[in-house]
């Protein structure tokens, strides 16, 4: 809200109290758009236009923590292949 707006306290002293939950429900839908535009936008190969790929998106989200989950654990396993070609024993669980 704040790159979009100079003076955030002028925009929130227009809205009446009723009017909030609205107001705070299309904010999050435009940045959930932003953010898919600029993901649409930026991948290399594009085979479908921006609208199919958003609700493509939308129906079938993929969840983050899952990908994080599976770095981390790709992570520790190269630290234990690492540990074992330098033949440290318990490196990758913080036991050295």
């Amino acid at each position: 809200m704040f790159k979009r707006y100079n003076d955030v306290s002028f925009l929130l002293s227009t809205l009446d109290m009723s009017e909030m939950p609205g107001f705070i429900t299309t904010l999050f839908e435009e940045l959930q758009e932003e953010k898919l535009w600029y993901v649409w936008n930026h991948l290399a190969f594009r085979d479908e236009d921006f609208e199919p790929f958003k609700n493509r998106v939308k129906e079938n989200p993929q969840p983050g923590k899952s990908k994080k989950v599976k770095i981390e654990q790709e992570e520790l396993e190269g630290i234990n292949v690492a540990n074992q070609i330098l033949g440290w024993e318990g490196a990758a669980d913080g036991t050295i």
